[in-house]
């Protein structure tokens, strides 16, 4: 299998293009199925092309390289498709990587597995448009590549690691300022590069200085970062929201939690059960240089899976930073036949179990049909809309401003975001936003259940007092809702409900419900079956 170095270049690229192709060609140019973190990444991008400076002007916890990379899509001519460009060419780069990490421990028949199999596999965690470990992942797989080349091409010269080792931490520091949560993987580099140089014979004066070049180097690029908004007069903004204030969220209902483990490990089980596999299977290598590039291989892995446990929220979007060095960890198994046939299956299944969960995504989201109807249904609004939860797209695609500097629904609403998370009374901000008397409230029924109750209350009785139902799209499981100020509607459209957030039937969009075809009633009966419900 591609037996010229040119094959061995051009067929596995074009072999990875064409699979991400086909397993993300549902959500170009869709700005709902990919999910609320993308919307308000793209709303982000958008709103800084304008002027606004993120954590000042518009707030989130997402360190600036994340919406630096969307603003980036405007180089496409759209943000959204775009940033959906750019997490195509990462993935296909992410997995060109990954098969040359391969090659070191494993046939090429494998390592082109190893490419595919985590492809296929983001689509099982949401990983089909633009979220954070999409992009990271490259930066990732490339330090750690760049690291084994320095390893290889420094023999023989006193353990000197000092210029390879701070060129792959330079890419770790480049991952930090896309999302935090990279930094387990970025320690695990540090300890290898210190322990090879230590084992190559290095002075401990060389070696201090060598840590010091490698940490400085990891470091940069946040440091360079806070010093812009040190010269901005904003540093204590930049502070807060990307390292104070993920310390200030409360803790979460157990159920809940557990819910997001359960789906993690579902998520996870069919590569752990490949690398368990890997035991009967593959041999370790014989050669001492396969061997050790073996043991950092699955030392990054379980560096990775550390990381994600210790960092604690455990949203299933988490596992996207597992299929990287998961997926690599299985390439031993292309020894034998029957390791073989395992790389295979997986593929399969996450092909297949990938495409299914795109259609329940879909369900579940709504898609681009959903945005149009509600972008006609908010037309004419004289004031900026309040997306109080639901799809901060809609401020794009109906030109509306924002009536907060926290328009991430979840910032204001959720139980665990209260008592000053996000830097202000979330409970004060909903009043003083409906205070206003906003033209039209976006908003989901039935509310969730980590919904903070105190701001839900706030919502009912601002909502029942003020405004009526206008608008209504059907989703599996909660649908979307528009409300209107009464003194601009008809008494003779409200609806006849008990409460606002409870309401009839009959203020219906008027396109039937997205999920009523039978072949997608059949797909979504089938996700559960392939082991990857959610």
């Amino acid at each position: 299998m591609f037996k010229s170095p040119l094959r061995s270049v051009v067929g596995p690229l074009l072999l990875f293009t064409l699979v991400a192709l086909v397993t993300r060609w549902r959500v170009f140019g869709d700005p709902i199925i990919t999910g609320v973190d993308e919307q308000f990444y793209v709303l982000v991008a958008n709103r800084m092309l304008d002027g606004a400076l993120p954590y000042v002007d518009i707030w989130d916890r997402k360190p600036i390289g994340l919406f630096l990379i969307y603003a980036a899509g405007a180089l496409f001519g759209d943000v959204l498709l775009g940033s959906q460009i750019i997490a195509l060419l990462a993935v296909v780069g992410t997995a060109f990587i990954l098969y040359r990490l391969a090659l070191r421990v494993a046939s090429p028949f494998a390592a082109v597995m190893v490419g595919l199999i985590y492809i296929v596999f983001l689509t099982l965690a949401g990983g089909e448009g633009g979220q954070a470990p999409v992009y990271y992942n490259l930066l990732v797989v490339a330090a750690i590549a760049t690291y084994l080349r320095a390893r290889e091409t420094t023999q023989g010269q006193g353990g000197n690691l000092r210029r390879g080792g701070a060129r792959a931490m330079l890419l770790f520091g480049l991952a930090l300022q896309v999302k935090y949560t990279v930094l387990f993987e970025g320690v695990f580099l540090g300890l290898v590069l210190l322990y090879t140089a230590w084992s190559r014979g290095r002075t401990p004066g060389a070696l201090a200085l060598d840590a010091a070049a490698w940490v400085g180097s990891a470091l940069a690029p946040t440091i360079l970062v806070g010093l812009f908004y040190l010269a901005k007069g904003h540093f204590g903004d930049w502070m807060f929201a990307n390292f104070i204030s993920i310390g200030l969220r409360t803790s979460e209902p157990m159920h809940l939690v557990l819910k997001r483990i359960v789906i993690i490990l579902m998520l996870v089980a069919p590569l752990v059960i490949g690398m368990v596999l890997r035991l009967p299977i593959a041999r370790r290598p014989a050669d001492p240089a396969r061997a050790a590039d073996l043991r950092l291989l699955d030392g990054w892995a379980a560096a990775a899976a550390l990381g994600v446990a210790l960092f604690g929220t455990w949203f299933g979007h988490y596992a996207l930073a597992l299929f990287a060095p998961f997926a690599l960890a299985l390439a031993p198994l292309g020894q034998k036949l029957a390791g073989r046939i395992v790389l295979g299956l997986l593929f399969l299944y996450g092909l297949a179990a990938g495409q299914v969960l795109g259609v329940v995504h879909m369900e579940q989201r709504g898609d681009r049909r959903l945005l149009a109807s509600a972008t006609a249904a908010v037309a004419g609004q004289r004031n900026c809309l309040f997306v109080y939860d639901g799809p901060t797209s809609l401020y794009d695609a109906s030109g509306s401003c924002l009536p907060s500097s926290r328009p991430f629904p979840e910032n204001l609403r959720t139980l665990n975001e209260s008592g000053g998370a996000v830097g202000i009374d979330e409970l004060a901000e909903v009043r003083r936003i409906m205070a206003a008397k906003p033209d039209r409230v976006f908003l989901r029924d039935p509310a969730a259940p980590e919904d903070n109750p105190r701001v839900t209350a706030v919502m009912t009785e601002a909502l029942r007092r003020d405004y009526v139902l206008t608008w209504r799209y059907p989703v599996q499981g909660r649908d979307y809702l528009i409300y209107s100020r009464r003194d601009g509607v008809a008494q003779a459209q409200a609806p006849a409900s008990s409460g606002p957030l409870h309401v009839a039937k009959s203020c219906r969009a008027e396109q039937a419900p997205p999920w009523s075809d039978p072949v997608r009633r059949l797909v979504w009966h089938l996700a559960p079956i392939m082991g990857s419900c959610i």
